[in-house]
């Protein structure tokens, strides 16, 4: 008796997520489409192998590998979710590491995180820039995710929140957001999270927590780079995507850019102030009533 080697499935697979929304079944197995997974991230990393190749000064050659190393530890998460048929699920539920009990920082949380940094290529008209234009604005790498979460826990509740990532910088601001919607970080909000093309994988899903995101992004494909983000909650959150012409490194010296991001950053510290004005006034009055309700009785 002739036998089948492929052995039998109720799993459906997708060739695209317009596919799926379509209810189009792919025939595509999953051997298939591993081996397909696997090729497109060697051919990438191949890219980054051979600009750290090229990179003249070690801290480059050290810069890249790093960038590397994390595009690779989320490449092999995004496969192994997929040879398994995992559900997507946003990684707010991760659990996430206690954070030292350390003072208070009372002053708004302005982190600006920058991507990938070549001494060799990368310019400092970017980022750095439009921190230096907030007094509470903080620059740092990509790379300091872990410092930033903790620094962000410090702040008391009333103090905004506000991330801005460009490149790996971006895909570290939606891991912190993520990080931040979850018990053990209080569930704190995000105001404003601003990612410039980001660069990683299956990081373009805005968890609920953050309020506003502004998502600049390239009119074309670049390497590693995530598509439009979504909201995982519309009605708690407002994403917005915005194409851009300029290359993956220029995005973030845009003067239009820097405008819209200042202005944002502001109305939200502007919206904040008053906030706080209309509590400490609101007080007054109670405090006012009562002592004015004391003497008449």
């Amino acid at each position: 008796m002739q036998t089948s080697s492929k052995m039998p499935s109720n799993i459906i697979h997708y060739k695209s997520k317009a596919d799926y929304e379509s209810g189009i079944k792919s025939e595509i197995s999953v051997p298939e489409k591993l081996a397909k997974d696997v090729t497109k991230v060697v051919e990438k990393t191949a890219k980054v192998t051979e600009a750290a190749a090229k990179a003249s000064i070690s801290t480059d050659a050290l810069a890249i590998a790093q960038a590397g190393k994390k595009l690779a530890v989320d490449a092999v998460t995004t496969i192994a979710k997929s040879a398994v048929n995992a559900p997507e699920e946003s990684s707010e539920a991760e659990k996430v590491a206690p954070v030292k009990e350390l003072l208070p920082i009372n002053r708004p949380a302005i982190f600006f995180l920058e991507g990938l940094h070549l001494s060799t290529l990368s310019s400092k008209g970017g980022l750095e820039d439009i921190a230096k234009s907030f007094s509470d604005g903080e620059f740092v790498s990509w790379n300091d995710e872990d410092k930033v979460f903790e620094d962000v826990l410090r702040r008391p509740k009333d103090q905004p929140i506000i991330l801005v990532g460009h490149s790996l910088g971006g895909d570290a601001v939606v891991n912190l957001a993520n990080r931040l919607n979850s018990a053990q970080a209080g569930f704190r909000e995000v105001n404003l999270l601003v990612t410039l093309d980001s660069v990683g994988f299956d990081n373009d899903i805005i968890p609920k927590n953050v309020k506003k995101n502004l998502n600049f992004m390239l009119d074309r494909s670049f390497i590693f780079n995530d598509g439009p983000n979504v909201a995982r909650d519309f009605k708690t959150t407002d994403v917005i995507n915005i194409l851009r012409p300029e290359g993956h490194t220029k995005i973030d010296e845009a003067a239009d850019v820097h405008r819209e991001i200042f202005q944002e950053i502001t109305q939200v510290l502007d919206q904040n102030y008053l906030a706080k004005r209309k509590q400490q006034l609101a007080g007054l009055y109670r405090a006012f009533y009562e002592m004015n309700q004391q003497n008449n009785s």
